[in-house]
C-alpha cells in the first residue's frame, strides 16, 4: 500500500494543493498523514487518481462509498479485517451504555414514585 504523507512529497505538492484536489479541509490531510483519523473510500480513490496509483478499490466492493477506513498508515489492516475489533468494541461501549441507562431510568422511577407518595402523605 502507500503512505500519503511521503507520496505527496515525492510529487512535490503541498497539503493544501492535496485538500483542494480531493475537496477536503487541511486539517483533514494533515490527520491522514498521521493516521490519526478516518478516510472513505471515496477519497482513497480521489488520492489514488492523484496520485496516478493503479489500485483496484472494486476488490472491496462490500464497503458502501462512505465507509470509514481507520488509520491510512496501516490499510492493509483495514480492508483485511474490516474494523470487526472496532465495531467490538464499538458494541460492547453500547451495551454498557444501555446497562447505564436503565439503571438511570431506575432510579428516576424510584424517586418519581417516592416524590408522588410523599405529596400524597402531606
Amino acid at each position: 500500500m502507500f503512505n500519503i504523507k511521503e507520496l505527496r512529497i515525492k510529487k512535490g505538492v503541498t497539503q493544501t494543493e492535496l485538500a483542494n484536489y480531493v475537496g477536503v479541509s487541511l486539517r483533514s490531510i494533515q490527520h491522514w498523514e498521521k493516521g490519526t483519523k478516518n478516510i472513505t473510500i471515496f477519497r482513497l480513490e480521489k488520492i489514488n487518481t492523484f496520485f496516478g496509483l493503479n489500485m483496484n478499490l472494486s476488490a472491496y466492493e462490500d464497503f458502501e462509498p462512505e465507509t470509514l477506513l481507520v488509520a491510512e498508515s496501516n490499510p492493509e489492516y483495514i480492508l483485511n479485517k474490516k474494523n470487526v475489533e472496532k465495531i467490538e468494541v464499538l458494541e460492547e461501549t453500547i451495551r454498557e451504555k444501555d446497562e447505564q441507562l436503565k439503571y438511570l431510568k431506575q432510579q428516576v422511577d424510584f424517586l418519581r414514585n417516592n416524590i408522588s407518595k410523599s405529596k400524597n402523605s402531606i
